[in-house]
């Protein structure tokens, strides 16, 4: 009895062993497969850093996913991280080159964030580049929308370093609308208005963004986007364009007959008789209004 005991007890130790290597063979192949999977991607491009404020985030993130977590060396950190800056910020990588490896890279990173991943300059850089922005014409649908995208990246990127108040500042609001037409400016102010009305608070820099992001739509909307004017202005127009027709003169032709065979009729009498006098203007006048009808 305590035989048959001891044989079922190793073989359940037995068969516990077996699954914890079977678990494991799972784990690996699980990992394998993963590994095979993210081989077959095409190959991460990292962008060149040359100091956009705009453009830190996405570098920094890109840097850290392909070659940071790839690598323990920081020495290797710090060269990659030279060769994909370029300008100042590759000066600031370069003066942290002479360190020890891991405080150099350290000090490296913590310069560019000073210089460029900084709250306050982020989103200076995204109110420099919406005062650059062109004005904005109506019914002009793609600039329309063009501005929309670039508001609604800068709200992303103000969200997720969490200093989207830098944009609710009035100065800042009065300068994105500015860059709009004068119809959407006018249906802002209504929409500010209720949003004070309604909610009991000053409109925000992501209302403004969603309103001129629905207002992108709508102006974009592949059926009603772009409706031409059916409005008969081509015919009256024409008309308006095309000089009056000239009244005509009545008479004008019997004028000139009668005129042409008056001085025919001078000359033969004056021929006739060269002492006789021209007849006076009055009987001229005269005879021109007898033969007009």
């Amino acid at each position: 009895m305590a035989l048959q005991d001891i044989s079922s007890h190793s073989n359940v130790s037995r068969d516990g062993d077996i699954l914890k290597v079977m678990q494991k063979q799972n784990v690996i192949t699980e990992l394998l497969v993963k590994q095979q999977k993210q081989s077959q991607l095409p190959t991460k491009d990292i962008p060149v850093f040359r100091g956009d404020a705009l453009q830190y985030k996405s570098f920094i993130r890109a840097f850290e996913h392909s070659i940071e977590q790839k690598t323990d060396n920081d020495q290797d950190k710090l060269y990659f991280l030279e060769q994909f800056t370029n300008g100042e910020p590759q000066e600031l990588v370069r003066s942290c080159v002479h360190m020890q490896p891991s405080r150099g890279y350290k000090e490296a990173k913590r310069l560019l964030h000073k210089h460029y991943g900084d709250e306050l300059r982020i989103a200076s850089a995204y109110i420099d580049k919406a005062l650059q922005w062109p004005q904005i014409k109506s019914e002009d649908g793609k600039a329309l929308n063009a501005y929309a995208m670039f508001l609604v990246g800068c709200r992303n990127t103000m969200e997720d370093i969490e200093s989207l108040e830098e944009m609710d500042n009035p100065t800042n609001l009065r300068t994105v609308v500015s860059k709009l037409p004068y119809k959407m400016k006018e249906r802002w102010r209504a929409e500010a208005y209720n949003i004070k009305e309604r909610r009991d608070r000053r409109a925000k820099f992501t209302d403004l963004v969603s309103y001129i992001e629905r207002q992108a739509k709508i102006a974009t909307d592949p059926l009603f986007g772009d409706i031409p004017d059916s409005r008969p202005t081509s015919a009256g127009k024409n008309d308006k364009e095309r000089p009056p027709a000239k009244k005509e003169k009545r008479g004008s032709f019997a004028t000139n007959v009668s005129t042409e065979n008056q001085k025919i009729k001078w000359a033969g009498e004056k021929s006739a008789n060269p002492n006789k006098k021209e007849a006076p203007s009055k009987s001229h006048v005269c005879t021109v209004s007898k033969l007009t009808p």
